[in-house]
């Protein structure tokens, strides 16, 4: 079994997009990942002799992305993902349900204060699959939405707690 040789990893900030990880094979092709700020990955391969022509990509969600993860053992993916987030400034971005039978189910987005509160910020709804963009404050949640909002995770615990309170 021989020794594996030394790899370096090229780091490229992709400012609005995120973070481009590569590195070049020893058969020569550019082999990488693009860990993108609002979630998710992008896995590519470039020319030998031109790193900006990729060859082949494919996107990946996020349960995809978790998959990929566990098969290579989850470290290097997780670090890079948490290196993304501290250069955000400690920004996170989460999910969050609205169920049926809590306070919000029904009910305007401004009546949380969710922002004043919690320093959150909604970012978007998922309705039936479907995304709903810089909701308003009078957008009116229903139950089964899912909430995006990006604040720091202390934000996000106390923005859960509110939109999990029972009505």
């Amino acid at each position: 079994m021989s020794t594996p040789r030394e790899v370096t990893v090229d780091r490229t900030p992709l400012p609005g997009i995120g973070l481009r990880l590569d590195f070049v094979t020893a058969d020569g092709p550019r082999v990488g990942v693009i860990l993108r700020q609002q979630g998710g990955i992008e896995l590519f391969i470039s020319d030998s002799e031109d790193p900006d022509l990729t060859v082949a990509a494919v996107e990946l969600t996020e349960i995809e992305t978790a998959t990929l993860s566990e098969l290579f053992g989850g470290s290097a993916f997780s670090h890079e993902l948490s290196h993304l987030q501290q250069a955000a400034g400690g920004i996170a971005v989460d999910w969050l349900p609205i169920a049926a039978g809590t306070r919000y189910a029904d009910r305007r987005l401004g009546d949380t204060h969710l922002r004043a509160e919690t320093g959150v910020s909604v970012v978007a709804v998922i309705r039936n699959g479907a995304p709903i963009p810089s909701p308003t404050p009078e957008f009116a949640f229903a139950a089964g939405d899912v909430v995006v909002a990006v604040g720091t995770i202390d934000g996000l615990a106390a923005a859960t707690l509110v939109l999990q309170s029972e009505a």
